[in-house]
């Protein structure tokens, strides 16, 4: 266990206060991002003329670019330094998601979400991983980096109920997985 007395504040600084803020807001425009995408499919769908299964390639273009830009921001911020990765990946799905509103055809859709996806793999992985490193390690670090690592929609009510079990009692749903693989992400 920790010593308390040797830990001076188990508090965050202006810094680690910044960094948690900027990367906590971050995921959750990530999450609008897929809100967005979802009320616009419909339409999106209508105009472009597409199948069902084209639609939803759609979202799958964006999980692609977030698993392989993930993977690359790990190896590139052991040699360019978490900050800058972070900083670019924001910039990256920020930029590129805002030129979907520039496409005229499918495939420009389609492009534009993948290369967001890089920005975005990198931004849950790296600046994750960013905001945990200004955490102080008191024993209620793993707690704090796990409620900003669950800023998802999906997994913050299953891990709030096991972080937080008051809120169950105050009325919170228990959470209903929505499809045979979600289990496997709680």
């Amino acid at each position: 266990m920790y010593d308390h007395k040797v830990i001076a504040s188990d508090s965050l600084d202006r810094a680690g206060k910044l960094v948690a803020v900027a990367v906590f807001v971050a995921l959750i425009v990530d999450g609008v991002d897929l809100q967005m995408l979802a009320l616009s499919l419909p339409s999106i769908s209508k105009e472009l003329r597409l199948s069902g299964v084209g639609a939803g390639a759609l979202s799958t273009y964006t999980l692609l670019g977030m698993g392989i830009g993930g993977v690359l921001a790990g190896w590139l911020s052991d040699r360019v330094g978490r900050v800058r990765v972070v900083w670019w990946s924001a910039f990256t799905f920020s930029t590129f998601t805002g030129v979907i509103a520039l496409c005229q055809t499918y495939w420009q859709i389609g492009v534009m979400r993948f290369i967001s996806g890089f920005g975005l793999g990198a931004l849950y992985s790296i600046g994750t991983l960013l905001a945990a490193e200004y955490v102080p390690p008191t024993p209620s670090r793993s707690r704090q980096t796990v409620k900003l690592d669950t800023t998802d929609e999906k997994t913050r009510p299953p891990v709030k109920t096991l972080i937080e079990p008051e809120g169950v009692a105050f009325g919170q749903r228990l959470p209903q997985p929505g499809s045979a693989s979600d289990p496997l992400r709680y």
